[in-house]
């Protein structure tokens, strides 16, 4: 095997993706759709507010990707995957070409380390896209304004397009583990449409084990998967999202090793009953199955991690209000913010779900104050906090001069490391 035959087979590959009218679409969907999204977002009233950094895709086109991406990890980020890595191996069975490209010059090891080379590059390529796409329509659509992020810190604008731009790469680790998924899968079935179908059911089964409730909600390593404590200067720790990394990461070492050998069972000659190849597909579910249910186990979501990541994130978006509101300077220590959490459920301090947090802390005259929220915990260690009571104002304030500010304290949500 030589690294020039792999490209040469991999630039073949290329021309003949291009080629395609579903390669074509799915390029431009990932450049056109974040506008679409942003601009929806500026005319209608409502916000996602259940997904992280939604109540601010208005304030800040930073949001915007940080939104997308959180969609795009769910959903699009498996279909991107198996547009390619399902149909690269399998549609030469279906159209017959095994025998004329097993007779070209390149070898064997050369022809399937250059189809899965372009399988890899086409989901870079359209995550790349879909990532430039995003910060542009944030920027034109909504603007360059700073971004609060999980821990209620205040980043400007070139600090915010150094953690979008992480939290982007971050995936691509994933994205190729779904790739390598479509990639075997479309080897052992010889289905286009189980090579693009089945990594996206594998995606909606990752989501299911993590369903608060479930017996499953321990995440593996991290789910859906978020970028944690890319920084954590003076104990603000930032956290964006992003999707999957160990699950994923499994998924593309485990689909590349079965690989390497298969080129030579697929190849024309060799003819496989429907038996065999219904054996295998059992076998590649259960497997699937298999790695799935190794995610389960106690759960890491704890009082004392809710408290520790609600105490910091308090602290920084009161510091962040009192100065919107024009009061004197304050530090987040000087608030001093104590939290007392539990299950609203029942009185295991453990699991995902409902939880009740009680704050104490020392409001800007030094008085002793107590507030309420409700949690909605997710098992990625993410959760969205509301106030409960009055105590705190409505969704907006009005500071001694007569301006109308938002109130950062009415509704928030932040993240912790489950891990």
């Amino acid at each position: 095997m030589s690294l020039r035959g792999s490209m040469t087979v991999a630039g073949v590959e290329w021309s003949k993706l291009f080629a395609q009218l579903k390669v074509r679409l799915a390029l431009a969907a990932c450049a056109v759709s974040p506008f679409a999204f942003a601009a929806a977002m500026r005319m209608q009233s409502s916000l996602p507010t259940d997904t992280l950094f939604g109540r601010s895709v208005t304030d800040s086109g930073f949001a915007v990707p940080l939104v997308v991406l959180g969609f795009a990890a769910l959903w699009v980020f498996p279909v991107l995957a198996g547009i390619v890595g399902g149909d690269v191996f399998s549609a030469e069975d279906r159209y017959g070409t095994w025998s004329t490209v097993l007779t070209r010059s390149s070898s064997r090891v050369e022809i399937f380390a250059g189809k899965v080379f372009a399988a890899l590059a086409f989901s870079a390529i359209a995550v790349a896209v879909l990532a430039i796409g995003s910060v542009a329509a944030g920027a034109l659509v909504v603007g360059r304004q700073p971004l609060i992020n999980l821990s209620g810190v205040l980043l400007p604008p070139g600090q915010a397009m150094v953690r979008v731009g992480l939290a982007w790469a971050s995936v691509l680790l994933p994205v190729f583990g779904f790739t390598a998924l479509a990639v075997l899968i479309s080897i052992v079935t010889r289905s286009s449409a189980a090579g693009v179908g089945l990594p996206v059911v594998a995606a909606l089964t990752m989501q299911l084990f993590c369903i608060p409730g479930l017996p499953f909600d321990r995440p593996p390593a991290a789910h859906d998967v978020r970028v944690r404590r890319l920084a954590r200067p003076s104990d603000r720790a930032v956290v964006l999202q992003a999707p999957p990394l160990r699950d994923d990461s499994q998924l593309s070492v485990r689909g590349r090793l079965p690989c390497r050998r298969v080129p030579r069972a697929a190849a024309p000659g060799r003819r496989k009953t429907m038996s065999d190849q219904s054996i295998r597909t059992r076998a590649l579910l259960a497997a699937l199955t298999a790695l799935a249910l190794s995610g389960c186990g106690a759960s890491p979501i704890t009082s004392t991690r809710i408290e520790r990541a609600l105490e910091t994130t308090f602290a920084n978006l009161v510091e962040l209000q009192v100065s919107r509101m024009g009061l004197g300077p304050m530090t987040a220590p000087d608030f001093a913010v104590t939290a007392i959490c539990h299950r609203a459920a029942d009185n295991n301090d453990a699991g995902a779900g409902e939880w009740s947090c009680t704050l104490v802390w020392q409001g800007p005259d030094r008085r002793t104050l107590r507030d309420t929220y409700d949690l909605f915990v997710a098992t990625d260690g993410c959760f969205n906090a509301t106030v409960a009571g009055e105590n705190i104002g409505g969704p907006t304030l009005t500071t001694q001069d007569g301006r109308q500010v938002k109130n950062h304290l009415y509704a928030f949500e932040s993240c912790f490391d489950p891990t």
